[in-house]
């Protein structure tokens, strides 16, 4: 059996599958609910697959350390914009956000900003296509902030404690951190065959205790 995988954001997934472009798609959210101002895709079955912790991040050398959710509303809506606000240098943030379509945008709109809205114009915001376009801005400007995977979260940037709650798996895993989401296979109507035997396998006790863990995911089985 020959496993092709390609991908730019989690929208792509379900959008792949239902097009019969892939018969099995990723997403870090539910695709078969409306989500995000996105439509339910009715033809397609998902399986969840992992818990995924995610992270407000900054750059190595920022002080900051800290932020509320509530301070984070604020800094992404534009009411927040510079560090000594909360504790840092006197200093311009630079608010870095994923596209729509972006599965991490997804679970940021929906467990950090809530409902408040995006100040998406002026010379401090920047857009990024990729979590790895996401690190890049991030890692090469010490005034930028920004959300990826935890996973991601190593080298020249760190994640911030929201609400005085370190960005862990353990956190996560437990709750006592918000900023979590879950990752979804998706397939066309019930998998089968080949498709059927690649989602068992990754809810297998060896994958969700072995790779999984590894990736900094959290195992739902």
């Amino acid at each position: 059996v020959k496993i092709v995988v390609s991908g730019t954001s989690s929208i792509a997934g379900p959008q792949s599958v239902s097009k019969g472009v892939a018969t099995i798609g990723a997403c870090d959210w539910d695709a078969t609910r409306s989500v995000g101002g996105f439509k339910a895709y009715s033809d397609l079955k998902a399986y969840k697959i992992a818990k995924i912790p995610f992270a407000v991040i900054v750059n190595k050398d920022n002080p900051v350390n800290n932020l509320s959710i509530k301070q984070i509303q604020d800094i992404y809506a534009g009411k927040i914009t510079n560090w000594k606000q909360v504790g840092g240098k006197d200093e311009e943030i630079v608010v870095v956000n994923r596209v729509k379509g972006s599965g991490t945008r997804v679970n940021f709109e929906d467990k950090i900003l809530n409902g408040v809205d995006i100040k998406t114009s002026g010379d401090n915001y920047i857009e990024v296509g990729k979590s790895g376009d996401m690190v890049n801005k991030v890692k090469s400007n010490p005034n930028a902030i920004g959300f990826a995977d935890l996973a991601y979260v190593k080298g020249d940037i760190k994640a911030v404690s929201i609400n005085g709650v370190q960005a862990s798996t353990a956190n996560a895993a437990s709750g006592k951190y918000v900023f979590y989401g879950y990752g979804y296979l998706l397939t066309k109507g019930e998998a089968k065959g080949v498709d059927k035997a690649f989602i068992d396998y990754m809810l297998s006790k060896k994958f969700q205790n072995g790779s999984l863990k590894k990736l900094k995911f959290i195992p739902v089985k």
